[in-house]
């Protein structure tokens, strides 16, 4: 069983302790088990909300949705509070009790309004700001104030004549106009809200997402007239108003949340955790709150240091950081190649200087200048081959936000070709010493890039069947019509199969249509057919 639905099953049955609690309360004759029974459903009610709140925020993605999310839960547990003060502390003043009574309306008006404000942010589609959307908690504040102010001009409830207890009792009083305004206002947010969710699904075309807290929606009448039943046949209420009110207000804000109305980060710390990349991620005090499988060696000096310009914690090792919204982002390169190639180099340099005096060394400084050359001309050769390759991953960083949905693909797929780059290279080098690539160097890159096809959530597969050495030409022909059929169906596909024998390369995927590819440097044929795509390459003819 997945360990959310554990922990939703393990709420409601929390939730439905809290209700046996109430009925004990009820029925209980002492006092002395009334009290730790009601004392018992309080805190299984606040500790369900409070436990809410705390994980939209730990799930949610810092927006405004969330904070309307976690202000809408505070304000919950604030009317458990409030009705607790009230009926259980302060029965002894009439002025602190009729004013409990008043500030009921505070969760009862912005508890619907948060929950059409944060509504503005659902679906999958770039927040747009609108001074539009403070009209709501601008009225309800409003409407706030004149209930807290009833005791000067009594719109909202008017005592009948010669009422000395004026504390919310059963006709003591006659509703006004606030009144009414009130519950118009918080069934019109709730109807707002679910006419928003419908059109969002429409837009979305997934009418699930609609549906659900629609259904949550009708548990609340639905508890009331069971309520009403148990009251009609002389048996206690297991829930009274507040708490329909309230979690059923949970269970619509829930759904939504599960339903990706809105972007979360439930899966975020795992999946960042396991790049073997040194990078941390840390709030604007430097505490660590993400962080990688490989560790950033530095203190908080160091970091906050970096900000401005990089550092060197150690001789070979470069700290970089970057502010973004939420905080910074460390990493860190390591130079050691490069520092030891700078020695060489100034080490060659030191021996040219002393040429005319070490005649005697000239054939072992020729041998020496053949082999730098060499290594050079290899080293030019294969930048050359991926220096394509090298500019789509320089675009793609450019184009890569942090804390956005699009993150961890962006991530992926940059992933995908720097793994195209390291094996194209490494084919140049494996040329240069034995002059052909062998089956299993090729298989061997052919599934790593795979392997990172997997990062970008595309499952894949392969079988590959070829026993003899090709040449460098024609192993990066292979590879190169592999990758750029890859790269080309890469977000349009969810599952890639890939046939390599010594006449063909086959791919099989599921994409509707066929993509546009360029000239590939081998024969393609590309056929689509009952919701697959069909690429085949022949191999053995000539490289184009």
């Amino acid at each position: 069983m997945h360990t959310q639905t554990k922990k939703s099953l393990l709420f409601v049955c929390l939730l439905l302790v809290g209700g046996i609690c109430h009925v004990a309360d009820s029925i209980a004759d002492h006092y002395f088990i009334s009290t730790w029974m009601f004392c018992a459903d309080l805190m299984i009610y606040s500790g369900l909300i409070l436990y809410w709140v705390h994980s939209v925020r730990r799930r949610l993605l810092p927006s405004p949705a969330r904070s309307y999310m976690v202000a809408s839960g505070l304000l919950m547990e604030f009317f458990i509070l409030l009705r607790t003060v009230s009926y259980r502390i302060v029965q002894w003043s009439i002025p602190i009790n009729r004013h409990c009574w008043y500030l009921y309306y505070v969760p009862i008006i912005l508890v619907p309004t948060l929950f059409v404000m944060s509504s503005f942010y659902f679906g999958n589609r770039p927040v747009q700001h609108s001074r539009f959307k403070r009209y709501p908690l601008i009225l309800a504040l409003m409407l706030i104030i004149g209930i807290l102010t009833n005791d000067l001009h009594h719109l909202t409830f008017r005592p009948n004549p010669g009422t000395i207890k004026f504390i919310g009792e059963s006709g003591t009083y006659t509703h006004g106009i606030l009144f009414y305004a009130a519950y118009i206002w918080a069934g019109g947010m709730i109807a707002a809200s679910i006419f928003h969710l419908i059109s969002i699904s429409h837009k979305m075309k997934d009418w699930k997402k609609a549906i659900q807290p629609f259904l949550c929606l009708l548990l609340i009448p639905l508890m009331t007239t069971i309520n009403k039943i148990l009251v009609a046949a002389d048996l206690p209420e297991p829930f009274l108003m507040p708490e329909i009110m309230i979690f059923g207000m949970i269970g619509i804000q829930e759904y939504c949340i599960r339903n990706r109305l809105l972007p979360h980060n439930i899966n975020y710390d795992s999946f960042f955790s396991q790049l073997e990349l040194p990078v941390c991620i840390t709030d604007y005090d430097i505490t660590p709150v993400y962080q990688t499988a490989i560790p950033v060696h530095a203190d908080k000096a160091q970091m906050r240091q970096s900000v401005g310009d990089y550092v060197y914690p150690d001789q070979d090792t470069r700290l970089s950081g970057k502010e973004f919204k939420a905080g910074y982002v460390f990493f860190t390169s390591d130079e050691s190649d490069q520092h030891r190639l700078n020695e060489e180099l100034e080490d060659a340099n030191d021996i040219l200087s002393m040429e005319n005096e070490l005649l005697e060394h000239e054939n072992e400084l020729l041998e020496e200048k053949t082999s730098i050359e060499e290594r050079n001309r290899l080293y030019d050769e294969a930048a050359n081959a991926v220096y394509d390759a090298q500019k789509r991953i320089e675009g793609a960083l450019k184009q890569i936000q942090p804390c956005t949905v699009s993150f961890h693909q962006d991530i992926a797929y940059v992933l995908f070709i720097m793994a195209y780059v390291k094996r194209k290279a490494n084919f140049v080098m494996l040329n240069a010493d034995h002059g052909s690539i062998t089956p299993d160097e090729l298989t061997v890159a052919l599934k790593e890039s795979l392997r990172f096809l997997n990062y970008c959530g595309i499952e894949t597969d392969a079988r590959i069947t070829v026993s003899k050495n090709y040449s460098c030409e024609t192993a990066t022909a292979i590879y190169d019509c592999f990758e750029t059929a890859a790269e080309a169906l890469c977000g349009n596909i969810s599952e890639l199969w890939m046939r390599l024998t010594e006449q063909e390369m086959l791919l099989l995927t599921d994409a509707a249509q066929a993509p546009e590819l360029p000239d590939l440097p081998l024969p393609m044929s590309c056929t689509s057919e009952d919701g697959q795509t069909v690429i085949r390459v022949k191999i053995g003819g000539d490289v184009q």
